[in-house]
């Protein structure tokens, strides 16, 4: 009986750590979604994104989660975040629009390659803005398109010590009896992940030409650094209770810092992923859409041939121009049918034939 309740709770465990909780923060008002919605396969993540962004996908989109959509009014950006913890339950997402269960990632972090192929190939000539952001080995990778707001920000880890040192970094709201200390190489990886996080957004609200225009864009942010201080000082040390909390409380305000950004019509993920798996982070890394000097190359055959940004406009024209042509006609035969015949018009002339008189 032991071994039965012991298998049980392993068997558990590793379902844990296997899917991912998928919640939606920010929802334009153009879409409605279930408060829980349906189980999704971590490969369709993009998939569901891109059809919610107003973009063809590849798959048929038959979520049931997704109640309605309006295609002339899709959002302005995507905010996605994948947070690596030990596991969903150990960080808490009250606030949230919708939640989605992700089977079968085993810690696998989704791809949005279709989402920023689609919105590149729409909306290339336009330059939309696409962000990609993790740590990997100490080095804070910021790759960009069509943003060079961002390319002074720290990549490398000293780089970030000194940006966290800095009087206006946000270590200065942090409790001083915080277990995370800026000295220790461990801690500073998650905190250079919060403050990139924090200038990203910064740059962009003081230089708000690349988001105000009318094309989509697309953020994702990687936060991996619980993982590494779980590794380092353990599950249950002060340091990990400490980031989760931190978490909590930065996700939900970026997010709102984000949305108000977009005037309130960001569509914002947050992926709870189990521990970091190096190798899903790599092909999620060669595969993404970022500021190559090939990115055309990168994204051909990536999707379907997208509705181009205008699609709205030009469904608009055909829908009213055949709406009117429809009410002329129907109104014209209607005139015709019930018109009296015994006044003198065209088709009394010409229908109508008169005696001869002598």
């Amino acid at each position: 009986m032991k071994s039965l309740s012991a298998g049980l709770l392993f068997l558990c465990g590793l379902l844990s750590h296997c899917r991912g909780d998928l919640y939606f923060l920010s929802v334009p008002p153009s879409i409605e979604l279930s408060k829980n919605g349906e189980a999704i396969d971590v490969g369709d993540v993009s998939h569901m994104i891109s059809y919610m962004m107003g973009f063809s996908t590849h798959k048929i989109t038959s979520w049931t989660g997704v109640k309605a959509l309006d295609i002339f009014n899709r959002p302005k950006a995507n905010l996605f975040i994948n947070l690596h913890v030990p596991s969903p339950s150990d960080i808490s997402v009250t606030e949230f629009k919708a939640k989605f269960i992700i089977k079968g990632s085993g810690g696998a972090a989704p791809s949005l390659e279709e989402t920023n192929a689609a919105i590149y190939h729409a909306s290339s000539e336009k330059k939309p803005v696409i962000v990609d952001f993790e740590q990997e080995q100490n080095v804070f990778n910021i790759l960009s398109y069509n943003t060079g707001v961002l390319n002074d920000l720290p990549v490398t880890f000293f780089d970030m010590k000194d940006r966290l040192a800095k009087a206006d970094s946000f270590i200065a709201s942090l409790d001083p009896a915080s277990c995370l200390n800026v000295t220790q190489e461990t801690d500073v990886l998650l905190l250079g992940e919060i403050q990139t996080m924090k200038d990203i957004l910064s740059l962009l609200q003081i230089d708000k030409s690349s988001v105000d225009d009318q094309v989509p864009d697309s953020y994702y942010f990687t936060i991996s650094g619980v993982d590494a201080l779980v590794k380092t000082y353990g599950e249950q040390s002060c340091q990990v209770k400490e980031a989760l909390r931190l978490l909590e409380k930065f996700i939900p305000e970026f997010t709102a810092s984000f949305n108000k950004l977009y005037d309130n019509q960001l569509l914002a993920e947050v992926n709870i992923a189990g521990e970091v798996k190096r190798e899903f982070l790599q092909v999620r890394r060669t595969r993404s859409l970022m500021a190559t000097a090939d990115v055309a190359e990168v994204l051909e055959g990536f999707v379907e041939e997208p509705v181009m940004a205008e699609y709205a406009i030009y469904i608009n024209i055909a829908i009213w121009i055949t709406v009117a042509i429809a009410l002329a006609v129907l109104g014209s035969s209607y005139f015709i049918w019930f018109m009296d015949p015994g006044r003198d018009s065209i088709i009394y002339r010409m229908t109508t034939q008169r005696m001869k008189l002598d």
